[in-house]
């Protein structure tokens, strides 16, 4: 015992040593890539100094600006990436946390250089694009941060005023939040649509509603840049989404390719719901309809009724009226009480046993299911009722039909109504027929109390 606790312990220690080791390694490996950011930033600022003729003071100021948000931004990525890493089983932290900094490296440069293109041939939106398709990668929220710090860093290089920053930051933080809809062939054309609408009203905002200037050469090669950027976003997505599907480069395929396959479920879950919810409420608009043709006393099926058994079709608009009401006052269903109530013995329109002919003739006739299942339900020695719905159709049955009886032939039945009443629902509960229906003690009390004042 003693043993397996000191193995346990050095093994503990062990543990400990080796995510020491890790940690330094995480450490150095992000502590590189921030590095190589700071240089690429100096190497950017420096470029756009010379081609801009840029003076000493106003080139420190933008890189110093630089560093900092790049700090906060790299900072933010790492605490992110290194809680994500501690649901992960150990043996996937280097290739995963590898693979996420080298994704993250190759799109920084990217959008680093596409700022540093904008500056050049002076075209708004092109530095949109390393966000984008960082938004799309990893995800949406890194996206905005790097499109952030991008819009920040391009209206530094070219002097733009804090109005240029602010009208496009909500367009491309609006653009970066509708990247997932780019993984989808049916929907790029309306993120298409939504972006260079987005600019010709960002354009038409930031020239004082002049729109005279929007139909210049400038103006358009900036709404042609805002298309350009989301077919890129929409290509590279695709590209990617294909490499790893391929599974040729592994460390692409844990990383990105379980992102999408993610994003993909997201989608069909989202189709499923709504196809479940477009079938619901036709499949519900279409009972509706039968329901209410059915109640009406020139259907058919129930002409054929008040002829053949004018008796019984009386009793069924008795057991319909009175179990509507019941079932107002209860606040469920009245009107499929009504309808199952006219037709709950329409099976004596032929020989045998009259709820089986009844289901029979449901089904022939197409009945909703839920008339179908309370004609079955209405009768217990045939099958208990499952809803609240059968168990007044099969009270309300009982205590009219008794009525009916007590009517017919008084000298029959000695005892007041009252307590023939109390007797069907004495039976009703020790035989159990009631325990499935769903209906509380308070409702039953209701349900009594309205054939008291019926009786």
């Amino acid at each position: 015992m003693i043993t397996r606790e000191i193995k346990k312990q050095k093994n503990t220690e062990v543990d400990l040593q080796n995510e020491k080791k890790v940690n330094k390694f995480y450490l150095k490996f992000f502590s590189f890539l921030r590095v190589y950011f700071f240089f690429l930033l100096l190497f950017v600022i420096v470029g756009i100094g010379k081609i801009q003729k840029m003076d000493f003071l106003s080139g420190s100021k933008i890189f110093v600006v630089g560093i900092v948000v790049t700090t906060l931004f790299t900072t933010v990525l790492q605490y992110t990436f290194e809680k994500g890493l501690k649901n992960l089983p150990r043996k996937e932290h280097k290739k995963r946390y590898i693979s996420s900094v080298i994704l993250l490296g190759i799109v920084y440069t990217l959008a680093v250089g596409m700022v540093f293109l904008s500056s050049i041939i002076s075209v708004k939106c092109l530095w949109m694009l390393g966000g984008m398709i960082l938004g799309i990668v990893l995800n949406s929220y890194y996206g905005i941060v790097l499109l952030t710090f991008t819009n920040f860093f391009y209206c530094f290089t070219i002097n733009m005023d804090l109005e240029f920053f602010a009208i496009y930051f909500f367009l491309s933080v609006g653009l970066c939040l509708l990247s997932p809809y780019l993984r989808q062939i049916s929907t790029i054309g309306y993120v298409v649509v939504i972006g260079v609408l987005g600019n010709c009203i960002a354009l038409i905002l930031y020239k004082n509603f002049n729109l005279t200037l929007l139909f210049t050469i400038d103006s358009l090669l900036d709404i042609l840049s805002i298309f350009f950027v989301i077919v890129a976003a929409a290509f590279v997505s695709w590209v990617y989404k294909s490499y790893c599907a391929s599974g040729d480069f592994s460390f692409i395929r844990t990383d990105v390719y379980s992102f999408f396959k993610e994003e993909e479920a997201h989608w069909d879950q989202e189709k499923m719901i709504t196809i479940e919810k477009l079938t619901k409420n036709t499949m519900q608009s279409e009972t509706e309809r039968h329901l209410k043709e059915m109640q009406n006393e020139k259907y058919a099926l129930l002409q054929q009724l008040k002829k053949q058994k004018p008796e019984v079709f009386s009793h069924s608009k008795q057991v319909a009226f009175v179990g509507q009401e019941i079932a107002e006052r209860l606040k469920i269903d009245k009107q499929l009480v009504y309808v199952a109530g006219l037709y709950h013995e329409i099976g004596r329109l032929k020989k045998g046993n009259y709820v089986e002919e009844g289901i029979l003739l449901g089904l022939e006739h197409k009945f909703p299911s839920q008339v179908t299942r309370l004609i079955e339900e209405h009768n217990i020695k045939h099958k208990v009722p499952t809803s609240k719905e059968a168990a007044v159709l099969m009270l309300t049955d009982s205590v009219v039909f008794m009525k009916e009886q007590i009517k017919k032939n008084p000298e029959k039945y000695s005892k007041l109504p009252l307590e023939y009443l109390k007797g069907i629902f004495k039976m009703r509960y020790e035989s159990g027929a009631l325990d499935q229906s769903g209906l509380t003690i308070q409702e039953l009390r209701v349900i009594e109390k309205y054939f008291q004042d019926f009786l």
